[in-house]
């Protein structure tokens, strides 16, 4: 059965221009030049990727809500994730979500950090340096405090600064909160973690 490529060209089209940018001129005269292919047509625009103008919106949108939590200082870092940040989003349906992490405390693999140092095989692929990284981390001591209660407080201190700022902020999600900003007509999830930290990550200084 044949589809209609037209009707489905242009629920795409409107998919894709949520804000009604204006389309460049390269792609308007691509689109042109194969307008007589209603089929070309249609998978052109399916391809067609998100422009730096609408991105740039939504990670405007999670910077503004990162800046609330900051002028509180509340204690933690904050990292952006999701199909936003890989370039993979989807106009009018992906929201970016930005990571809220508890700075007071951070659980490490044991377990296989143990192994690392313990089983010659293991350890012999490791370098001086990062055995002595290994051994740095183990001999840190544990965390005093609660780890859930610490992640619990945070969230509902993030609850009552983002629901003063945001008309629509919902607080019902169990791994989240979603705010909309109704200025840049984007979501943004604030997502509750904290660190942790395998062997790889060890060694490797525990970048990001």
């Amino acid at each position: 059965m044949k589809g209609n490529y037209t009707q489905l060209t242009e629920s795409i089209r409107q998919r894709n221009n949520p804000d009604n940018i204006i389309i460049n001129k390269s792609f308007s005269d691509e689109i042109s030049n194969i307008s007589s292919n209603e089929t070309l047509v249609f998978v052109r625009y399916a391809m067609k990727g998100v422009e730096p103008a609408y991105t740039k919106k939504s990670l405007e949108a999670g910077e503004n809500a990162k800046k609330h939590l900051e002028r509180k200082n509340l204690k933690a870092n904050y990292r952006f994730q999701g199909s936003v940040m890989t370039d993979t989003h989807i106009k009018g349906y992906s929201d970016i979500d930005m990571l809220t992490i508890a700075d007071q405390f951070y659980h490490w693999d044991s377990t296989e950090v143990d192994r690392y140092l313990t089983e010659q095989p293991l350890r012999n692929t490791l370098t001086v340096n990062e055995i002595e990284k290994l051994e740095k981390e183990k001999a840190i001591k544990p965390y005093e405090g609660k780890g859930m209660d610490d992640l619990k407080n945070l969230r509902l201190s993030a609850e009552s600064v983002l629901s003063s700022v945001y008309v629509i902020c919902n607080t019902s999600g169990a791994k989240s909160i979603k705010i909309r900003n109704q200025d840049l007509h984007r979501d943004v999830d604030v997502v509750f973690a904290s660190w942790y930290d395998n062997v790889k990550s060890i060694i490797n200084d525990k970048g990001d």
